[in-house]
């Protein structure tokens, strides 16, 4: 019977192949985060993953129900932001600026693999945020999409 291999979290791609990550996305760039953090589940990956998502509205959050249930099988943790929230969010609010990740960030951001994905502009301005922060550039991997 032919299985397809489910992808393994220490590999080249990573640059640290024994840290933990952090996966920094925008709207539907929540999918390479969604496939690490399930990845890290499904291998029971004791290693920390820490998810900053920044979305639009809080009417609808893609995949949030997978989150929450993937959370409760791996190390992970979630800060959401929303730009434009309804009136009844009480999470956090705004944009990924230098501020919210001096603050969401963990102590150890420097030694993770982080994953940026989402919007071409949104992923260029949180790689100039993370160097300004200090985290070296060679730790970060933007993911790039492009519509078909």
């Amino acid at each position: 019977r032919n299985r397809a291999r489910t992808p393994s979290l220490s590999n080249p791609r990573f640059p640290l192949p024994d840290a933990g990550f952090i996966c920094i996305v925008g709207g539907i760039g929540i999918t390479p985060g969604l496939s690490i953090i399930a990845t890290a589940a499904d291998q029971q990956d004791p290693r920390p993953i820490q998810l900053i998502y920044g979305i639009e509205s809080s009417t609808e959050i893609p995949f949030l129900e997978d989150l929450q249930t993937l959370s409760a099988r791996c190390n992970l943790s979630i800060s959401i932001l929303v730009n434009h929230p309804e009136p009844d969010w009480h999470g956090l609010r705004g944009l990924i600026t230098t501020d919210s990740l001096r603050v969401l960030l963990p102590d150890d951001a420097a030694s993770r693999n982080i994953v940026v994905c989402g919007p071409p502009a949104m992923m260029h301005s949180v790689a100039s945020r993370l160097e300004e922060l200090g985290v070296p550039p060679g730790v970060v991997r933007l993911e790039s999409f492009a519509l078909a």
